[in-house]
């Protein structure tokens, strides 16, 4: 059995600089500062498909065990009402910007909660893509609401789909944070999209952790603040046209539209101390986590990189099954 995980250190999407702070972490596990912009990120890391491999696959069921409606029987699930707020939310956003025979894709679509409320008010012209999807929500998004899904990455979509088609809308609800190189990834969209389209992004905003080291997560790469994520964005082709008000407190949210022309832009170069002011706020817990990350260092080094990330997600689930009791003594 391998004990050592393939990493490769990644040069900023953003300003393209090579030089970081390693904020703190183990050699899998390298929360790092970007020295000339201040994007928070994983780095080094794995690539795309050891992502895909150790994590992706089956993400939902290790990182929530049987918390999450994925594990549901896809016909209980989908014979009940749309329950999730962040589906709702989505959709109560966009809906005002969009016509009834607008393209919509969504992008990490989970089991497409957000594409059934698009549908049931009279949306068309939906798809959603998601590496985690099982074959049988795939099917019933299909059979019941003739929404067409793939479990494929966004490369290997925009790969199959050419450019034969070109969306209205792309909708990214708390993916971004989980892109592996997210210029290209935002490029592969600008590419997809139709002129003047929008960009729905809700995920996690670094400046609002209130304790941000216990924030930091293996699946989630890139820790965006609203500064670094409209940065990355203009420098894709976008342009931050409205920000909305998110029910989950950590959360940012906001549409961009794409602009027929990219331009150039300029680097925030305060940004880098004013992470570092952020991050040390909370002295204890800077040492803590400090702490932490030598004994996990040890742990790899005595019985390898693989059995690190087991034992994580082995933490992960006995933590959400602890909590699943609880709330189960509480009804």
């Amino acid at each position: 059995m391998e004990r050592k995980i393939k990493t490769f250190f990644f040069v900023c999407p953003i300003c393209g600089g090579a030089k970081f702070h390693k904020v703190y972490g183990v050699s899998i596990f390298t929360v790092a500062l970007c020295r000339s912009c201040g994007l928070v990120c994983l780095n080094p890391r794995m690539d795309e498909s050891e992502y895909m491999e150790k994590l992706y696959k089956n993400y939902r069921k290790d990182l929530f065990g049987g918390y999450l409606a994925h594990d549901v029987d896809s016909k209980e699930f989908y014979d009940k009402p749309v329950e999730s707020r962040g589906a709702k939310k989505v959709f109560s956003d966009l809906k005002g910007y969009l016509s009834r025979e607008a393209a919509i894709l969504e992008v990490g679509c989970g089991v497409g909660e957000a594409l059934i409320l698009f549908k049931q008010d009279g949306f068309r012209n939906l798809m959603g893509i998601d590496p985690g999807l099982k074959e049988e929500h795939r099917k019933s998004l299909e059979e019941l609401y003739n929404i067409e899904c793939s479990n494929k990455s966004l490369s290997e979509f925009a790969q199959e789909i050419g450019g034969k088609k070109k969306f209205d809308c792309v909708i990214l609800d708390q993916v971004v944070e989980h892109f592996i190189e997210p210029d290209k990834d935002f490029k592969i969209l600008y590419s997809l999209m139709a002129d003047g389209g929008i960009l729905y992004i809700a995920t996690p905003d670094f400046y609002k952790f209130d304790r941000p080291f216990s924030q930091f997560a293996i699946p989630h790469t890139f820790y965006f603040s609203r500064k670094t994520l409209e940065t990355l964005l203009k420098k894709c082709g976008f342009r931050v046209e409205r920000r909305f008000d998110t029910f989950l407190p950590i959360t940012q949210a906001l549409l961009a539209r794409k602009e027929e022309t990219i331009e150039a832009v300029e680097y925030d170069r305060g940004e880098y101390d004013r992470v570092l002011v952020y991050l040390k706020k909370n002295k204890f817990l800077f040492i803590l986590f400090k702490s932490k990350r030598f004994t996990e260092e040890v742990y790899i080094k005595v019985f390898g990189e693989n059995a690190y990330l087991r034992a994580r997600v082995l933490l992960k689930n006995a933590a959400v099954a602890m909590i699943k009791a609880y709330r189960r003594r509480r009804k």
